[in-house]
């Protein structure tokens, strides 16, 4: 709420008429009141607020610890031992994740307090300066609404006129300081139930990242119990497995980068979007920004000893188990689907997210722990979609940010590509189409 006022002959009368013959009364837009706590109180606040910082710090560089062992592990010949030991670690990670976004919710809940705190002491800072105005308000209607020439003839002499003459000058200067150090207070108090409703805000979703990271974690563990299981805990069984899982997945991706090159060298100049930076933000919150995702796979002709000799058909973003996934752009979920037969046998994609972003344009999100859409589901740019994993065929923890031409008849169940298409043994519904570089296209 803002207060104006003008000085003018008529400024008093104008005074007299809005304080009204029952006396004065100013509303304003907030009327509630907080406790507001003591300085020292706020001094320990603050403490504790540091002391969770630190803590969170000193278990972000745990995770990162256990994420340099995942990759480490995942660069090594693959042993049953070896399988074990990254199970763990991810269980260790998935763990401080939890125990991270635990203290994470102390301290936000302690900044909630300070804000609450700040804003009590606004309003009693409101509550004084709307007295004070309410003073000199009935000042000045005592005086009456008379003009300067009023004043000078209605007293006997000059020094009388001229005192009540200063004194109603003062008490209309002081007014509208007064009015003037209201609005900046009431800006003040705008901008701190911003930051409350900000902050209860940040609270709830790291409330709700919480319960979804503790479903991830019995995942993770009932993955460790699938391997051992099919490993009956010796190397000869799990070689044996593995190599089969391998030829097998080989297979599926021979076929999907054949098809996927094929409609790519069909396609004519004008069918590529122009390049946009900022067409699409970064699915993941990344180092630069102060947070965990690294780029560490580019799109294209990298690597041929990691894809099997096929171009990687997307960008890989490392990331810690359980790190949040945003949609990159406004657009509609077409698909969520599983490639995995089960934890032991992991295909392709894995769980996987698929947005059509209705310009040409889709999104694949993949190696998923969990997915929080639905097919038909409409997203925003930047909405909580999933969870990141290593569900799939993936030596580690991190997302797959795949970048598709949308099929002309768009995501249908196809035999043929584009579209959806089963690709056994992989479970579910593969999408194959022309990919692109997503990197040309993020902000």
């Amino acid at each position: 709420m803002r207060f104006k006022i003008q000085k003018s002959a008529g400024f008093a009368r104008a005074l007299a008429i809005a304080a009204g013959a029952g006396g004065f009364s100013l509303v304003l837009a907030f009327s509630f009141f907080t406790p507001v706590a003591a300085a020292a109180d706020v001094d320990a606040i603050q403490e504790m607020i540091a002391g969770k910082t630190a803590e969170l710090q000193s278990i972000s560089s745990k995770i990162q610890e256990t994420q340099s062992r995942l990759a480490e592990i995942g660069t090594q010949k693959k042993t049953l031992n070896g399988a074990i030991a990254q199970l763990n670690y991810g269980i260790e990670q998935i763990n401080l994740g939890i125990k991270s976004r635990q203290v994470n919710i102390e301290k936000l809940e302690l900044e909630m307090q300070l804000i609450d705190d700040r804003q009590g002491r606004i309003q009693e800072s409101v509550a004084s300066k709307k007295k004070a105005v309410g003073s000199t308000m009935r000042q000045l209607q005592q005086i009456g609404g008379r003009g300067s020439l009023q004043i000078f003839l209605s007293n006997s002499t000059l020094s009388e006129a001229v005192s009540e003459l200063q004194n109603t000058n003062s008490l209309q200067t002081g007014l509208m300081s007064s009015i003037s150090e209201l609005n900046k207070l009431s800006d003040q108090l705008e901008q701190t139930l911003t930051d409350a409703s900000g902050k209860r805000q940040a609270i709830q979703a790291e409330k709700k990242n919480l319960q979804n990271s503790m479903a991830i974690a019995v995942q993770e563990k009932n993955a460790k119990t699938d391997v051992l299981a099919v490993a009956k805990n010796q190397e000869s069984v799990y070689q044996k497995q593995l190599t089969s899982l391998q030829e097998q997945q080989d297979s599926i991706a021979s076929q999907i980068s054949r098809m996927e090159q094929e409609l790519k060298a069909a396609l004519a100049p004008g069918q590529i979007p122009s390049a946009i930076k900022g067409l699409l933000s970064w699915p993941v919150a990344m180092l630069s920004a102060g947070e965990s995702g690294r780029l560490t796979q580019a799109y294209g002709n990298i690597d041929h000893s990691l894809y099997g000799n096929h171009p990687h058909n997307g960008i890989d973003v490392g990331t810690p188990i359980g790190t949040p996934i945003y949609a990159a752009a406004d657009g509609v979920v077409v698909r969520v689907d599983r490639n995995d037969v089960s934890s032991w046998k992991k295909y392709q994609y894995g769980t996987y997210v698929l947005i059509d972003h209705q310009n040409g344009l889709s999104t694949l999100y993949a190696h998923l722990a969990k997915y929080l859409v639905s097919a038909g589901d409409k997203v925003k740019r930047g909405e909580l979609i999933a969870y990141s994993d290593n569900t799939g065929y993936s030596t580690g923890s991190h997302l797959h940010f795949g970048l598709y031409l949308t099929p002309a008849g768009g995501w249908r169940q196809t035999a043929t590509a584009p579209g959806l298409l089963r690709v056994p043994p992989a479970s579910g519904l593969v999408p194959v189409a022309a990919t692109l570089d997503p990197a040309v296209y993020l902000q």
